[in-house]
């Protein structure tokens, strides 16, 4: 990891922080403490976009795309204010339709969080491959003999991997050691030796029906939106497991827990649903062997410092700018 960077003798600059999370939030706080800066984070978008009339740099997550429309409105209500906009998250959505003014710079995190992510990934695949979510909730002693049908390993097994971005790639590295065959589906071939071989988005049917472990590392767009529906999930293999780590949106969730209850899936592991949080209404609670995380794959570790790092780089980019006095203090 690359240390954080220098930040040159400042001006004051208002730095506002939409932390609807607590992603990297304590590390970044800590980073704009290093300068005289005046750091605000807000916990309101409704606070947000009152705040970005006076803000020169603004950190958030993607805020989707109904936020992201409000958003671009202030932003463009607060001309010719020079204003960063710097996401922190690895999906933008929300501004796949919606794009801040000209008087306003965006940039992106990036791929700080791949790793992180993929990691949880791979704990979700061993979790269930080898029925840790099972034995880790037994009252009683199991007998080796009434399992042993039950667990499988992830050596000599067939894994797909949709999406061959950063996350996916960073999936592929990590589960190389336990011996799968690893195959990427992606609309454009990666330059990339993570694969064993990437096949076309268009052989999505025929890649899963071959998969013993499915893994969903796509963004949401127009086109990947509910890409994997109830006939791709009828194509699976019987037995393969289902992990989402990359949007709810892609994934058909009634159809997935219907798969699960009648055993043509043996397990699934979401990170990502498409209505945050999960409403306790959802099948996807009683659905059996499924392994259920808040949307955290991001949290922990030195993705959080990258993040943070990110931000400060944000941030030296302004202080380094020529001022032009547009942003005087009102």
């Amino acid at each position: 990891m690359q240390p954080p960077p220098d930040l040159p003798p400042c001006r004051m600059v208002r730095v506002v922080h939409y932390a609807r999370t607590e992603l990297a939030a304590q590390q970044i706080a800590r980073a704009m403490q290093r300068v005289d800066v005046a750091y605000h984070r807000i916990d309101s978008f409704d606070a947000l976009l009152d705040a970005i009339q006076n803000a020169d740099l603004v950190l958030l997550t993607d805020p989707g795309p109904a936020m992201a429309q409000r958003l671009c409105a202030a932003l463009e209500a607060a001309a010719p204010r020079r204003i960063a906009l710097h996401i922190l998250s690895a999906g933008r959505e929300g501004f796949a339709h919606w794009h801040p003014p000209t008087h306003v710079t965006m940039s992106w995190v990036g791929s700080a969080l791949a790793t992180t992510v993929a990691e949880h990934a791979l704990a979700l695949i061993l979790s269930l491959l080898r029925g840790l979510h099972r034995f880790g909730k037994a009252a009683e002693w199991i007998d080796d003999r009434d399992c042993a049908q039950q667990l499988r390993t992830l050596e000599g097994a067939q894994l797909l991997i949709i999406g061959c971005g950063q996350i996916g790639q960073e999936v592929a590295r990590r589960a190389r050691p336990f011996g799968p065959q690893i195959t990427g589906l992606n609309r454009t071939p990666p330059e990339t030796d993570a694969f064993d071989r990437v096949a076309p988005l268009s052989a999505l049917n025929a890649e899963v029906s071959a998969a013993d472990v499915v893994v969903l590392c796509l963004p949401l767009t127009a086109d990947t939106k509910g890409l994997i529906g109830r006939s791709v999930i009828r194509k699976m293999r019987r037995g393969a497991i289902v992990i989402n780590v990359g949007r709810g949106g892609l994934l058909d969730e009634t159809a997935l827990a219907e798969a699960l209850a009648s055993g043509h899936l043996s397990g699934a592991g979401l990170d990502v649903f498409a209505n945050e949080p999960l409403s306790p209404d959802s099948p996807l609670w009683q659905a059996p062997n499924a392994l259920l995380t808040p949307h955290i794959a991001g949290l922990g570790g030195q993705g959080e410092a990258r993040i943070a790092a990110s931000a400060e780089r944000a941030l030296v980019r302004i202080l380094s700018a020529p001022q032009d006095g547009h942003n005087d203090t009102k």
